[in-house]
């Protein structure tokens, strides 16, 4: 009996074990798709530490779901991840946060997030979340995933030109200190007129094909570009396949 009590013991500490192996692998904040969505969503991802946070409180929070408070936060723009136009140095947006289980809400003030956002019409200082989950705690690994997801938006076939500015002027909104990419994207008047084209491109990854992996990749675009007049569309469907293998 002994042993098999031991033999139990053993069987129940594994999925432990196991559990926070995978939470220590697991990369910070929200998973591949959840992400995905809120960069899909917010035309406007802005990198930014929070200045101050004001409750709102009567008719204005009558919205609020149980549990939850609002507040009206002002930040700091870090950097601007996504988003035509820059984006002033301080924006505001409204935020409502869960409470603990003393019924008070997390301290606010000075932690960096990752906002996911759209613009408000008619005032250039103030955003909209996109989702109520749309303020990520800041990190570097979900500041990467950010990024990543958002350059694969683009299809690279699209692009005007590609300006690196390495000492911004004044000209630009928020704070650039280590400079700006600025992607340009092709428009009508670019193009010749009634112009559609199809472009294929495969992809052999090498070091995949040595450890006998999948190595076949391939990137398929169509684009159209159309002009009426002083009016112009230009529109493009670009999907991607690749993989790769690394080692270390």
């Amino acid at each position: 009996m002994p042993a098999l009590a031991l033999a139990f013991a053993a069987i129940g500490t594994q999925p432990a074990i196991a559990a926070n192996q995978a939470a220590a692998i697991a990369p910070a904040g929200p998973g591949y798709a959840d992400l995905a969505d809120l960069v899909l969503s917010a035309p406007v991802i802005v990198d930014a530490t929070i200045r101050s946070a004001t409750r709102i409180k009567g008719a204005e929070a009558a919205s609020v779901p149980p549990g939850q408070q609002r507040f009206y936060i002002e930040a700091d723009v870090t950097a601007l991840v996504r988003g035509a136009g820059g984006v002033p140095p301080r924006v505001g947006y409204l935020l409502d946060v869960g409470l603990d289980a003393r019924g008070r809400a997390p301290k606010l003030k000075k932690m960096r997030v990752l906002l996911f956002a759209r613009r408000v019409p008619s005032a250039p200082d103030q955003l909209q979340l996109v989702a109520p989950d749309a303020q990520l705690p800041w990190s570097a690994d979900l500041d990467a995933r950010t990024r990543a997801i958002s350059m694969n938006l683009l299809s690279p076939f699209s692009l005007q030109t590609v300006r690196v500015d390495k000492a911004p002027t004044a000209r630009f909104d928020g704070d650039a200190i280590a400079g700006i990419i600025d992607m340009v994207p092709i428009t009508a008047f670019d193009l010749p007129n009634h112009r559609t084209q199809i472009r294929l491109q495969g992809q052999l990854a090498g070091r995949a094909d040595a450890r006998r992996q999948d190595p076949w990749g391939g990137t398929a675009q169509v684009e159209t570009a159309q002009r009426f007049g002083d009016f112009g569309v230009y529109a493009s469907a670009y999907y991607g396949l690749k993989h790769v293998l690394g080692e270390s």
